[in-house]
């Protein structure tokens, strides 16, 4: 049976464990059953290969000659900034977690995948809308 799920994607620092950057994709996504939560180790051969999704919120990355940095901003709060040469280890952990959310009919007859939110209404008996 289909389900809506929120996709929340977060930067923690393994040292210290405190939460980098937190946000969720700005669409929903819509599975047969709950995916598992990926945990990824970020270091920095991986950084630039990692896929961020359609984040609100997402680390800036930029190379120079010393080598790569690694920007966290928020819009209230602290900036949290790695840079390579200064910092042979990364220690972050990308973890992105699939949290069950209920959406409203008309949410779901907005999604941008027609045919999941069709066959999501006809699992739960909803089929009025196609007599």
């Amino acid at each position: 049976m289909l389900q809506f799920y929120r996709i929340e994607r977060s930067f923690i620092d393994i040292n210290t464990g405190k939460i980098l950057l937190s946000s969720y994709d700005l669409q929903d996504g819509c599975f047969d059953s709950k995916p598992d939560n990926e945990h990824i180790e970020l270091t920095w051969d991986n950084i630039e290969r990692i896929d961020f999704g359609h984040m609100l919120h997402y680390p800036d990355i930029t190379k120079h000659k010393k080598g790569i940095v690694l920007e966290f901003g928020r819009i209230w709060g602290d900036w949290y900034r790695y840079r390579q040469w200064l910092k042979e280890d990364l220690n972050i952990e990308y973890v992105i977690e699939y949290i069950p959310v209920q959406k409203s009919i008309k949410s779901i007859l907005e999604y941008h995948n027609s045919d999941l939110a069709i066959q999501y209404l006809l699992e739960r008996g909803i089929n009025c809308l196609w007599t």
